[in-house]
């Protein structure tokens, strides 16, 4: 009875030193690679996935594809970025050694629409050439139109945006601070937009004519242009300004950005 308990504590120890060894050897090939978790093996790298989207900057889009060997690296490239993330880019079956079927890709999401890999590439190059001409500082609103307009587009890609962002696409990129004065729908700014009026400013050295021309635009509109300087934004704020109250300007309040008397 001695004996046999003997022998099976000495058999329990072998097996233990075994195993014990076999870790060791397993912990000494993670950290002869420069990595004690041996998940990273199935690591390849830690890839900038950016958004396919008209209002992705062109900075970021630059970044597309990028792979860095950690994700520390990766993310210090991205940590302003709201356009890009970081993932984790796997080894494949064959890779590893193990003899599986590859995963087919997914189809990526776009602002217009979910799209293949091929498809998205594609976009991707889009998107580039039409962010050049959108930070372009050396063109005019109308002239990034005009070459917008003129662009290569093999893809159908501005159809599609037209159906998402609407028919007037691309001027609807460029109207926003008109859109955003109090009374001024977007078929208001396209108009003016058109008449190469791109700015409040530039409103308001409009006559009353030329207003009362604008569709949508009535008498008791053009009569108080002063108004047009509120945005919508201001308009709701409670701290309200008192040219809410009265028609006539004297000065601007700077502190505010409200005309005040």
């Amino acid at each position: 009875m001695l004996g046999s308990l003997v022998a099976l504590i000495i058999v329990v120890g072998i097996v233990w030193l075994f195993v014990a060894w076999d870790q060791n050897k397993i912990n000494s090939n993670s950290g002869a690679a420069g990595n004690t978790d041996s998940s990273a093996n199935a690591i390849r790298g830690y890839e900038i996935h950016v958004t396919p989207d008209i209002r992705t900057r062109l900075s970021v889009l630059n970044l597309r594809g990028k792979t860095f060997n950690s994700r520390a690296e990766a993310e210090a490239h991205t940590f302003d970025m709201r356009e890009a993330i970081v993932m984790t880019q796997s080894k494949s079956w064959e890779e590893l050694g193990i003899n599986l079927p590859e995963i087919a890709p997914a189809d990526i999401w776009t602002d217009i629409g979910s799209m293949s890999e091929k498809k998205v590439e594609a976009y991707y190059q889009f998107l580039e050439r039409l962010r050049e001409i959108l930070e372009d500082e050396t063109l005019n609103p109308a002239e990034k139109v005009k070459l917008v307009r003129k662009m290569d587009d093999p893809g159908r890609f501005k159809t599609k945006l037209r159906k998402q962002y609407g028919r007037d696409f691309p001027i609807n990129m460029f109207i926003e601070s008109l859109v955003e004065i109090d009374g001024v729908s977007e078929a208001v700014a396209v108009q003016l937009f058109k008449k190469k009026i791109y700015t409040k400013n530039d409103v308001l050295k409009l006559s009353r004519k030329e207003l009362l021309k604008l569709n949508g635009v009535g008498e008791a509109r053009a009569d108080k242009k002063s108004r047009w300087l509120i945005s919508k934004t201001q308009r709701h704020e409670k701290s309200i300004c008192i040219v809410n109250r009265y028609d006539h300007v004297c000065r601007l309040c700077y502190s505010c950005q409200y005309i005040k008397v």
